[in-house]
This record gives C-alpha cells, structure tokens and sequence, in this order.
C-alpha cells in the first residue's frame, strides 16, 4: 500500500528452550517518498510534486524541499529492543516504518478513511489481548508466525511538527 511490501517476520515461542530474540525491521522510507504524492499511479513526477505543494498550503505538510530529519537508526533500534523487553515480549517481531506525511495521509486515507496524516499508526498482529498492553494466548503456539507484535508506521516529520508546537506552548505558559 504504502511503496513496498512489508516482509512477515516470525518470531519464537518465548517458553520455547531454543527461544531467540525477536527480530526487529526497522525501515526509513521517507528519502524515496518526500515530495512525491499521487492518487493514482499513471501521473508524472511534476504532477505529484505539485499536488504535494497544494496540500501543503491546505494541510501544513513539508515542502517538498524539506530536508529529512536524521534519525539515529541504531538507537531507536535499542530503543525497540529494550522497550519488547520491558513489556515482556522479546522473543517476538516488530516492524516500524519511518515516512513522510504525504505517504502517512495515504496509509490513513486507505487503512481509517481518515484523509491527513497522523503520527503514528500501529497494526498489531495478536487479536486476543488480556488487556492494554497485555496479549493472550498465541492461538497456535507451534506456528513461529504467531510471534510478531505487528507493524507501526511512523510519520517522523508530524512528530517533529508537533512536538516543536508542544514547546512553543510550554514555553508561553511559562511566561505567563
């Protein structure tokens, strides 16, 4: 949907003896997609920017010039890692996917019916939970595939946005 095909991981049983971590895919495609945005797949590269540039001025999206913010692809690879075991679930997969918000409004669009981006959106792979944060029973236990928390896509540039607006109104209410 979104460019390219996110590969099915396969996780182990944590109670297994052989247990292994979980793997973790971690991907950053917002260098192929920033400034590129189309409805439909027959249009040029002039038109995609453009129609880019008119969401731009209506939705508050990056230019298409807008440099890419460097993420520290080892550290939030820890960062994941860590957090699975702090939940309790480090023998399973994840996937995130880092992208711009053209591609995320797309990914909305397609998966909430929701036409602006957002800054993250999380598929998770398990049905039955216990609770929030909390899954239940792998249905077959024996099937290595039934070890994977899902796939998250991350719109890194709406964060950004949205966390420099969080600091400017942090800081006008501290001067008040």
């Amino acid at each position: 949907r979104h460019g390219h095909q996110i590969p099915r991981l396969f996780g182990s049983n944590p109670k297994s003896p052989d247990a292994k971590p979980g793997q973790i895919n971690l991907t950053d495609d917002r260098d192929i997609f920033i400034g590129h945005y189309n409805d439909d797949d027959d249009s040029d590269d002039d038109k995609n920017t453009q129609i880019t540039e008119n969401n731009n001025k209506h939705n508050n999206l990056p230019s298409p010039t807008t440099p890419i913010i460097p993420i520290d692809l080892p550290a939030l690879r820890r960062t994941i890692d860590l957090t699975r075991q702090i939940l309790g679930y480090p023998t399973y997969d994840v996937s995130l996917t880092l992208v711009s918000s053209p591609t995320m409004r797309q990914i909305n669009r397609e998966t909430r019916g929701v036409d602006s981006p957002t800054d993250v959106l999380s598929f998770c792979f398990q049905d039955d939970f216990v609770e929030p944060g909390v899954l239940g029973d792998v249905q077959f236990e024996n099937i290595e595939e039934y070890y994977c928390l899902g796939d998250m896509v991350l719109d890194v540039e709406y964060v950004a946005r949205r966390c420099e607006e969080d600091r400017v109104r942090f800081e006008e209410e501290e001067e008040r």
